[in-house]
């Protein structure tokens, strides 16, 4: 089930990105760097209390549940500077869930929904997210450009 993520997810995201950002998957400043670790806890717990990011655009984060109700994947959205569109910012499946769907399953409940209101989304990938890469390639995102630390910046229209 896919739900509106809320402070009781803390914990979970917080986790998660952490993780991730100790294989390269999100900024490894969040690991290494106590500043941007109680940053990056600053700014979740706007988030998810309704307030937006502290460092940037309005952000909203989703949770999918599995069956036993258990979190096993989140998905952060973040309003593009302007009213530009939408970022998928963040996006994690916690490992013991991995290579079992959910993944795909809410980026595609997400893209139906941005779809049916003709909204477009765009994507970051470190290169250590190989995985997530080839996902959003195959739902249709575009490869614009890669920057000079290996991000690649993706986008689908519709």
């Amino acid at each position: 089930m896919l739900r509106s993520a809320s402070i009781k997810d803390l914990n979970f995201l917080f986790n998660e990105i952490l993780e991730g950002s100790k294989s390269g998957h999100f900024n490894s400043e969040f690991y290494q760097n106590p500043k941007a670790t109680a940053g990056l806890r600053v700014n979740l717990e706007s988030i998810l209390s309704g307030h937006g990011r502290v460092d940037g655009p309005f952000a909203y984060g989703l949770v999918l549940e599995n069956r036993s109700g258990k979190s096993v994947s989140f998905l952060l959205i973040s309003a593009l500077e302007g009213n530009k569109g939408n970022e998928f910012w963040m996006l994690s499946t916690a490992k013991p869930f991995r290579k079992q769907g959910f993944g795909n399953q809410i980026i595609d409940e997400v893209l139906n929904a941005f779809k049916a209101k003709k909204v477009g989304v765009s994507a970051r990938c470190h290169a250590e997210s190989e995985i997530m890469y080839q996902m959003l390639i195959k739902k249709g995102f575009r490869h614009l450009d890669t920057t000079h630390q290996g991000v690649r910046l993706l986008a689908i229209d519709f």
